[in-house]
């Protein structure tokens, strides 16, 4: 998803890295143990965002809510002045409650708006293929 949106708008993309949640079996076990869990380590803890007008945040749904991940880099980091869009994929749902404490939590650190935009991927077995989820993709972000 991320990757699409960088090449819909030619942006810079930034991963965001915690190794505590690398894709494999650990991974997934750190990630439904501590799905609550503000506390990760993650590369980079901070961005000089200066340079740029509008930040795309993006981050997995697990539980409902956006990973540690997420939390961790908007508690770090300032978002003075800019245009905040976050964006997931989810399998079932997302609590809206956790989305609004995302947004204070950006809003607080001086973001000028924030939006959210969300795609739901389906659960395993009944997903959308890559080309359906890239489409979708296309669709909801043609207007920014």
């Amino acid at each position: 998803m991320a990757n699409k949106i960088a090449e819909m708008f030619d942006a810079e993309l930034i991963n965001i890295e915690a190794p505590k949640y690398e894709i494999g079996v650990t991974g997934l076990v750190n990630a439904a143990m501590s799905f609550q869990d503000h506390e990760v380590e993650i590369t980079p803890q901070t961005i000089d965002f200066a340079k740029y007008n509008k930040i795309y945040l993006g981050s997995p749904i697990w539980f409902y809510r956006p990973s540690p991940s997420i939390w961790k880099f908007a508690e770090n980091n300032r978002f003075d002045g800019k245009d905040v869009v976050f964006f997931n994929s989810y399998n079932s749902n997302y609590g809206q409650n956790y989305i609004d404490e995302f947004k204070s939590l950006v809003m607080k650190h001086d973001a000028k708006s924030f939006e959210h935009k969300a795609i739901i991927r389906g659960r395993m077995g009944s997903q959308l293929s890559t080309e359906e989820f890239l489409n979708e993709v296309t669709t909801l972000f043609a207007e920014n």
